[in-house]
């Protein structure tokens, strides 16, 4: 039986660096909104599309979502090496 080919250091790197990248966005994603909770009514509810902190949580769970994909895709072999 074949041996499982063992992935390269320089894929372990993209993996890590993909997963910083994942947990640091995730963390953003989900703190950011405590900077605006004070808005309570529709009027500063509708105010929030001109804080440009509030539009960039916004784009952010784009490439979140992407990070997230290609962490779980990168990590999947390294799982599944038979290495102990």
């Amino acid at each position: 039986m074949k041996e499982a080919a063992h992935p390269r250091s320089s894929f372990y790197e993209v993996a890590g660096i993909c997963a910083l990248l994942s947990g640091l966005t995730t963390f953003a994603v989900h703190l950011l909104p405590l900077a605006w909770s004070s808005a309570t009514t529709f009027d500063q509810q509708v105010a929030l599309r001109l804080n440009p902190l509030y539009l960039a949580r916004l784009w952010m769970v784009l490439p979140d979502r992407r990070l997230v994909a290609a962490n779980s895709q990168l990590l999947a072999p390294i799982m599944n090496s038979n290495t102990p």
